[in-house]
């Protein structure tokens, strides 16, 4: 208590953390109500209200999104299909998030080319809002929606899993018909076995 008490006292000098500013505790996220002598009180985005003992404030990390700009930086991924014309892919996702009015125009939304994965030419989407004006769950999900309009138009495809498979061709595939017990499954009269 003692500590916790200590704690409340330099949060409310030093005011590394204010009423309002959105925070990261240790995974929660949401935005501080109350700051008392003992603890803190974080309103969560679900609507559930979450109570720190002011110590873990100061003795723990943490992410602090308002402590001195309301600007945060987010990002989102798309994968496209080998041979999809990368320069159209990254003018499109700068212009859909350009587009958008809650993404800010400074600094600008960038598209960069990220990885060459497994299945798909992975770009990610860089982008700067104002979190205490919007959602910004709402806004990617907006973002998102636009994507998949604006690559349709473009007819470029959103990459998926997918494995080729090669044959052995040198040797032909041997394929045998084997009678099928009627006892177990009278309905079919064969099965075609592949070797």
């Amino acid at each position: 208590m003692l500590k916790n008490l200590i704690s409340g006292i330099i949060l409310l000098f030093e005011r590394p953390i204010r009423i309002g500013d959105m925070v990261d505790v240790q995974g929660q996220h949401g935005t501080v109500s109350t700051i008392g002598i003992r603890s803190c009180v974080v309103q969560l985005f679900d609507g559930t209200e979450l109570l720190i003992p002011n110590s873990a404030l100061l003795e723990n990390m943490v992410n602090n999104w308002t402590y001195s700009n309301r600007l945060v930086r987010f990002s989102l991924k798309v994968g496209v299909a080998y041979g999809s014309d990368t320069g159209r892919v990254a003018d499109l996702l700068t212009e859909v998030a350009g587009q958008h009015e809650l993404v800010r125009k400074e600094p600008n939304p960038r598209a960069f080319l990220m990885d060459f994965s497994e299945n798909a030419l992975v770009f990610e989407l860089r982008y700067w809002i104002d979190v205490k004006e919007c959602s910004y769950t709402q806004v990617g999900s907006d973002l998102r929606l636009e994507i998949v309009t604006s690559f349709a138009k473009d007819h470029i495809r959103i990459a998926f899993p997918q494995r080729d498979l090669h044959l052995d061709s040198l040797r032909p595939i041997q394929v045998e018909v084997v009678p099928v017990n009627r006892e177990t499954r009278p309905s079919a009269n064969h099965n075609i076995a592949y070797k």
